[in-house]
């Protein structure tokens, strides 16, 4: 019952009370009559207001006020409720999804120090002073709309249009949506969404969500296909970043001037405070320190000399940082300038200050050295490599025995039952002496455990020498310099046993391939600022958005 509908019955019965008071000594039939009256408007008052909360309720959850409420404008489209919570619910769970890939077991630890804590809404939590952690996600969705609302309308009024097979790949969107809702006890599909997303979804709506996204999609992809980059480009771009495409092998110690402070007064909260002297002696005995180090011309020494610092006194473990083949944009700024050095030879040792800007009381800055880096130089490659193209079978280990960290180990036995299934599946394509390309392909789409890979056949394009995504074993066959096409052979990594089939060379070496996708990178860049900068994206009114989503952390 309404608090109106409550107030309004308290009301009728106290006039009840007052008028059987007033009226206590007239006739049975009189008093009976007023009775009777009373209890009549007053269940009608309880029943009017039952049915006014009970329509209220079913219309708060029809939809209506979702679909017909403009929740942002993307340049002159409006987007309804429905329409941005589609965007605003798939955006949280993407980048939760994407924070539980990358942090594992270490999710927890790192939404606390985004101040998320994942057991309250996010409305009630701040993103920053201005606005809530939902306000966020609010704005992210709200891009992302913008970004495939401007690629759709440029797609269209290009006369692009999705091919069956992406229209194939909606409907199988659709169709695994679906049977999730099966899955998770809803009776169909519709209101599985409206669960999820809120009411005013259904069916229509989302595949129409779906369609946007994968034209965008498509649309993007098909303009970046269309790229020509011709030798002639990498070279011209290539003039003047020779060293950005190189590697570079490197050992470097930090020395930090706090490891060196001395004396010092303790405040009241506890803390050290330092002269100027003593901060000034501590600068001085650091680049000593570095300028000591330098001195080295090999690892080794340069690791002897480490272990020798004062500063290192019963440290086990005081050594350099050794890094092979890294790509300029990877190395530090700090040294980046002296490792890139034509000049430089292996074994070339400097110690190197970092500078760093400081503002007193007054607001006066000024630059002071608190650091220094001794970097050794190790070598560098100009990556004129061979990339390989590669098709692959795995067979995966069975079995295995899991500690309390979740490392999986295999006896000897399941190793052995695996490998004989690999080599069963190499003896049946090889029956007749050799295996083509073609022959591999249909055997890896049947029988490959990489369900990543397994509808391609296998296949791998453009491996790299320095490519992290593969692992040691399969990278190290596949940049074999002896490896010829049609190479097969049978390989061990923590996954399982590879059946490998090498089919060639890559067109371009490394560098170049790094040249020509950071051309495209440009290119693609600039064209896309040229659709989607420009459009202007507002929030209009996000009241019938879900904001007190909590994260499902497990």
């Amino acid at each position: 019952m309404s608090a109106s509908a409550k107030k309004k019955l308290r009301k009728e019965q106290s006039t009840s009370q007052m008028t059987e008071k007033q009226l206590n000594e007239q006739k049975e039939a009189k008093k009976l009559k007023i009775y009777t009256t009373v209890f009549v408007v007053a269940i009608a008052a309880v029943l009017v207001a039952g049915l006014v909360f009970a329509g209220m309720n079913i219309y708060n959850k029809s939809g209506i006020v979702e679909k017909n409420m403009v929740a942002a404008t993307i340049n002159d489209e409006e987007l309804n409720s429905v329409q941005l919570s589609y965007y605003y619910v798939d955006t949280v769970n993407a980048n939760l999804s994407q924070w539980s890939n990358t942090y594992g077991e270490s999710l927890s630890l790192f939404l606390n120090l985004m101040g998320i804590d994942p057991t309250l809404p996010l409305s009630e939590q701040s993103y920053n002073e201005e606005i809530t952690w939902a306000d966020y996600f609010i704005e992210s969705a709200l891009e992302q709309a913008k970004s495939e609302y401007m690629l759709a309308a440029a797609a269209e009024a290009e006369g692009f249009a999705l091919s069956e097979t992406e229209l194939q790949a909606v409907e199988n969107t659709i169709s695994t949506v679906s049977m999730y809702a099966m899955l998770y006890g809803y009776n169909d599909l519709g209101t599985y969404l409206k669960a999820n997303y809120g009411p005013g979804a259904d069916e229509a709506s989302y595949r129409a969500y779906q369609e946007k996204s994968v034209l965008a999609a498509s649309y993007y992809e098909a303009h970046q296909n269309d790229l020509v980059i011709d030798d002639a480009a990498i070279r011209e771009y290539e003039d003047g970043r020779y060293d950005e495409f190189s590697s570079y092998s490197f050992a470097t110690y930090h020395l930090g001037y706090k490891d060196y402070l001395t004396g010092g007064t303790e405040a009241e909260d506890g803390t050290m405070v330092y002269t100027a002297e003593e901060e000034d002696a501590a600068r001085a005995a650091a680049k000593a320190d570095a300028e000591l180090l330098a001195q080295a011309t090999t690892v080794e020494e340069l690791d002897k000399a480490i272990a020798a610092l004062a500063i290192n006194e019963g440290s086990l473990t005081a050594s350099s940082s050794v890094f092979n083949n890294s790509l300029y944009s990877t190395i530090s700024t700090i040294y980046r300038d002296w490792l890139t050095d034509h000049s430089r030879k292996d074994g070339d040792c400097e110690a190197i200050a970092y500078e760093s800007v400081v503002t007193d009381e007054a607001g006066n800055e000024s630059t002071v050295v608190n650091d220094y880096y001794t970097v050794m130089f190790l070598g560098s490659k100009n990556n004129e490599t061979k990339m390989a193209n590669v098709r692959h079978i795995l067979v995966n280990f069975q079995g295995g025995t899991t500690d309390d960290l979740g490392n999986t180990t295999y006896s000897d036995e399941e190793k052995a039952t695996a490998k004989a299934a690999a080599e069963e599946i190499l003896a049946e394509m090889t029956a007749d002496g050799t295996v083509t390309e073609e022959e591999f392909s249909d055997m890896a789409i049947n029988k490959s455990a990489d369900t990543g890979s397994a509808s391609t056949g296998g296949l791998f394009e453009n491996v790299t020498p320095e490519d992290g995504v593969y692992v040691d074993e399969f990278r190290d066959w596949a940049m074999d310099p002896t490896r010829a096409a049609g190479d097969v052979d049978i390989i061990e990594t923590v996954y399982g046993y590879h059946i490998m089939y090498y089919v060639g060379d890559a067109e371009m070496n490394y560098r170049d391939y790094m040249i020509s996708e950071a051309i495209r990178s440009d290119r693609m860049t600039e064209w896309y600022d040229g659709v989607v900068a420009g459009a202007v994206a507002t929030v209009m009114d996000s009241s019938r958005l879900n904001k007190d989503i909590v994260l499902n952390v497990a």
